[in-house]
């Protein structure tokens, strides 16, 4: 029982220290979008990019992506991630959007 307990939190821990930001970037390099356009999209600094995608690796692990020039690929693993983020993402925009009448 206390093993279910420290999983739980630690599962909890992870989630609360991501964002939707971190979703969104992970979604838009599925798209093949480099880390510059998401600068501009997200209205951050390109070093914000890079201590998020740190984050990231801290979170779930090295390996997510390859630096290729000035973009980003994901590998297999960091695009299993980048499904799962975008599928967290349209749930969240489900939640906001309002049901036409």
């Amino acid at each position: 029982m206390e093993n279910t307990k420290n999983t739980k939190n630690t599962i909890l821990a992870k989630l609360r220290s991501m964002d939707i930001d971190d979703l969104y970037i992970l979604t838009e390099l599925l798209n093949d979008v480099t880390p510059a356009i998401i600068c501009k999209s997200l209205l951050v600094s390109a070093p914000a990019i890079s201590h998020r995608m740190r984050k990231l690796d801290k979170l779930f692990g090295p390996g997510l992506y390859v630096k290729t020039g000035s973009s980003l690929k994901l590998s297999a693993r960091g695009q299993a991630l980048a499904h799962k983020s975008r599928a967290g993402l349209e749930v969240c925009l489900s939640m906001i959007q309002t049901p036409e009448s």
